[in-house]
């Protein structure tokens, strides 16, 4: 039984795929399987994880016809036989040192999860964004779960690639993907994790290449508006429904995230979307996400609303 199993799905990523499986066979941690799920490419991508499977024992290949990533992912957790779990993006890479030193937390702070930093790169490996103060802290679940939605490091901590999970909590707890969520399903999936954490051990110490591409689907969806986008606050409901016994400032933290997410959403979007899918979605929002937030927050974020119905319906251009 390998300690770690490194989940790759992969579709459509012929250019940058060697380097991501490149990146892992380098692990100065070698105690490792490669779980790689070809999401029925088109391209040469199932071709060189073959290839690759050729060369090195440690690496497994599965051909699915295309059913997204969430689908993917879940194949791989089913495939997989490993202590702990990690899981990657076929167009990113990784620094020879990062498994170990994620396991390394994990032992170190007798952790149920542990987490690193990163950098964003574009194609040509330049860097976009980067924190450059090096910290190692543990969280309690709690503010790890806060850490989601308002993270003192970083921008956003909701990624999934950054992350050591234990197997035995996914098994434990069956978790999965939800293959109804497109958008923010690596996050719901993360906070459902965390629920049954005691600790999470952290590093800023950047050990991950996230690179952003033109054609990937977080860099394009802003293109145009499809039903699926709005998935992104299906994930934040059912995050606010297990998160009911939760204090109130965790509550009002995913609930912040939550409408300003959603307000920056409607005013891009608004212009193309039924009105009656953005009626349903902010009456959900004042029901459930209002509870715990101060007089001005509720007037500040109705009078946002308002802005957006009324544009929404004298309008049809983008929403400035």
């Amino acid at each position: 039984m390998p300690l770690i199993s490194v989940i790759i799905p992969i579709y459509n990523t012929e250019r940058l795929l060697p380097k991501c499986i490149e990146s892992v066979l380098a692990q100065t941690l070698s105690d490792i399987e490669i779980i790689l799920i070809d999401d029925g490419s088109t391209d040469e991508s199932g071709k060189i994880c073959d290839s690759y499977a050729c060369k090195d024992k440690r690496i497994h290949v599965t051909h699915i016809p295309n059913h997204g990533v969430s689908h993917a992912r879940n194949k791989g957790i089913e495939l997989s036989q490993g202590k702990y779990i990690h899981f990657m993006d076929s167009d990113d890479r990784m620094e020879p040192e990062m498994l170990s030193e994620l396991y390394r937390l994990i032992l170190r702070y007798h952790a149920n999860m542990s987490t690193c930093g990163y950098l964003i790169e574009d194609e040509n490996e330049n860097i976009i964004y980067q924190i450059k103060e090096e910290q190692t802290y543990v969280l309690n679940n709690q503010d790890a779960i806060s850490s989601l939605f308002h993270d003192s490091y970083y921008r956003y901590k909701g990624n999934l690639w950054d992350k050591l999970y234990d197997k035995k909590i996914i098994d434990k707890h069956q978790l999965a993907f939800n293959e109804n969520i497109y958008y923010n399903e690596d996050r719901l999936f993360i906070f459902q994790y965390m629920i049954h954490c005691t600790s999470i051990a952290c590093t800023t110490i950047p050990y991950y290449h996230y690179i952003i591409r033109n054609a990937s689907a977080m860099h394009t969806f802003g293109k145009s508006y499809r039903a699926h986008m709005c998935t992104f606050m299906d994930a934040f409901d059912i995050m606010t429904t297990l998160s009911a016994s939760f204090p109130e400032s965790v509550r009002r933290t995913l609930s912040q995230d939550y409408i300003h997410s959603s307000i920056s959403f409607f005013k891009k979007y608004a212009t193309q979307m039924p009105m009656h899918e953005i009626q349903n979605r902010i009456r959900t929002i004042k029901r459930n996400q209002y509870t715990c937030l101060s007089v001005c927050e509720k007037i500040r974020y109705t009078l946002s609303f308002a802005h957006i119905l009324v544009l929404k319906k004298f309008h049809s251009q983008p929403i400035q």
